[in-house]
């Protein structure tokens, strides 16, 4: 992750909310084309074993991981949060406008592999997760902007985490 004065803001959020990102900032192009190569993979190898889909899954996590932490810094700059300690309302309006569409992007990629045989129930399970998750940030905003209990990403990280995805389940 890069730090510097605009992301100071990311980081104390995704410290807040106990998400790790890692790398260089990432770009658009990055994930568009993992995502692509995935759909593509369809047409030409019908089956993945399971490492091969973790592998796929962890890039493209990874990658929108990355994009989401330039995302934030953009939208905080752009609605002049300041360098401090975030409010909740704008954890919230962050939340909402950055890390749900996020996630909600990794749904959409993850949906697109290819399933390994006898992997569909486990992956099925880590994808519902997610979106019950974004359901509950939707429903309850504050639960994911200072994590109260039920968090609402927890059993998709716990899920994703036992499958060896990374970044996969974490908002």
């Amino acid at each position: 992750m890069r730090f510097g004065g605009g992301i100071v803001i990311a980081v104390a959020v995704l410290s807040l909310l106990g998400v790790v990102g890692c790398g260089g900032g990432g770009s658009q192009t990055s994930t568009t084309n993992a995502a692509a190569s995935s759909k593509e993979g369809t047409d030409s190898e019908t089956t993945l074993t399971k490492q091969e889909w973790v592998d796929k899954a962890n890039e493209i996590c990874h990658d929108a991981s990355e994009r989401k932490v330039d995302k934030m810094a953009a939208f905080q700059k752009a609605h002049g949060f300041n360098s401090g300690e975030p409010s909740q309302h704008e954890r919230e309006a962050v939340n909402t406008a950055v890390i749900l569409p996020n996630v909600q992007e990794r749904i959409d990629a993850l949906g697109a592999l290819p399933v390994p045989p006898g992997e569909e129930a486990k992956i099925r399970a880590i994808l519902r997760s997610m979106e019950r998750g974004i359901q509950e940030a939707e429903a309850h905003p504050e639960n994911l902007a200072i994590p109260k209990q039920p968090i609402p990403f927890a059993e998709s990280e716990h899920l994703a985490g036992a499958y060896g995805l990374l970044f996969c389940g974490m908002p």
